[in-house]
């Protein structure tokens, strides 16, 4: 076994998840004020802040990490220990970060999870400026949350698993930070996402090469059918939260009463059901257990997403999906999370962009 898989092996049971500043609270208008005016004016603004004793609103992840935390109670540490991880390009400076130190104490405090001297955070880096991907790949974090498309790109160029959740707006911020001691549901795509990228490839080479793509797609599939896709870049996330899906399968079967908290995961794919074979195979391969699975032949993942959500009202439902056509159209469904996913599809890893990594981070101040 190499040293990569004896790794992965030790850490099956351990989930890294890092977030933002900016994705836990929300500071949209002083990013805005960053990124037009710099690091000076941004400081200011944490100043009035600081002076007025003002609480920052939830931002869009608050709710998602509130729920996380929740289950992380709820379920044994050999099944699955999820460690969080707060990191931004802040100043460590004493009067700059307390402003938002205290705002994330208070939401804690509000949920009643036990202080401790990092504000319920298991590891928090404020580089002043620098980079934070060294940081993040030294406590072998599995996924990122940012508010940021860039700065998910950025993130994914550098190989850090990332994913970005839009500050919309903070009426939406607010209502799903309601819905944070509910169920958690993960609605999500398939290829490019919980799987690699490589048959979405095939697709969109047959429409540049103007050939039939769905075709195309399915014959490449059809030929690969018992070889199993490589994990995506929310693939070993996914694989790690299932052993809670299956633990709590098995609890429910032997006393048939519901958990305090349940976690579920939902398959919506494009995929037709021709292309069914691989599909599953690969969730066998990689030990993956899904709680329902949808192949909707390329139509409008809303319409079901509409359904679902209906369905799973009060929880905390998020929706993940590497197309900016279905993440931009999910926008509009307001009780769920809408998550953008960067993939070597959507984000190609240009030469110059493998070679230089230093400028990755850059894009926000978060």
């Amino acid at each position: 076994m190499s040293n990569k898989k004896r790794k992965e092996h030790e850490r099956a049971n351990e989930l890294v998840i890092a977030f933002t500043v900016g994705s836990i609270i929300d500071t949209k208008k002083a990013e805005e004020v960053f990124k037009e005016k710099g690091t000076k004016a941004y400081h200011e603004i944490l100043e009035k802040h600081r002076e007025k004793n003002s609480i920052f609103k939830p931002g869009p992840a608050l709710g998602t990490m509130m729920g996380l935390r929740r289950l992380n109670d709820a379920i044994p540490d050999d099944v699955l220990k999820i460690r969080f991880v707060l990191v931004s390009k802040i100043d460590p400076n004493p009067h700059i970060h307390a402003v938002l130190m205290d705002s994330m104490r208070h939401y804690f405090e509000e949920n009643k999870v036990e202080m401790n001297y990092n504000y319920g955070f298991d590891m928090i880096s404020l580089t002043g400026g620098e980079d934070v991907t060294p940081f993040l790949k030294a406590v072998d974090t599995d996924l990122v949350f940012t508010t940021s498309q860039d700065s998910a790109k950025e993130l994914f160029v550098a190989g850090m698993n990332s994913v970005c959740v839009e500050n919309v707006d903070s009426k939406t911020n607010a209502e799903l930070y309601e819905k944070r001691n509910g169920d958690i549901v993960l609605f999500s795509d398939f290829d490019g996402v919980m799987g690699d990228a490589d048959s979405e490839k095939v697709f969109q080479k047959a429409i540049i090469e103007k050939v039939e793509p769905i075709g195309a797609f399915l014959d490449h599939e059809s030929s690969l059918k018992d070889i199993p896709m490589e994990l995506g870049p929310l693939g070993r996330t996914i694989q790690k939260l299932s052993r809670a899906v299956k633990y709590q399968k098995q609890i429910q079967m032997k006393s048939g009463q519901k958990q305090d908290i349940e976690v579920k995961i939902v398959v919506v794919t494009a995929r037709s059901g021709q292309a069914m074979d691989r599909f599953f195979n690969t969730l066998s391969y990689h030990n993956i257990e899904i709680s329902q699975a949808h192949m909707l032949q390329g139509t409008n993942k809303n319409n079901i997403l509409s359904i679902l959500g209906k369905m799973n009202h009060g929880k905390t439902l998020l929706f993940f999906d590497d197309s900016k056509t279905h993440y931009t159209r999910s926008l509009q469904l307001k009780d769920i999370v809408s998550v953008w996913v960067p993939n070597d599809e959507n984000t190609p890893l240009e030469e110059d962009e493998e070679d230089n990594v230093e400028s990755v981070g850059k894009a926000s101040n978060e």
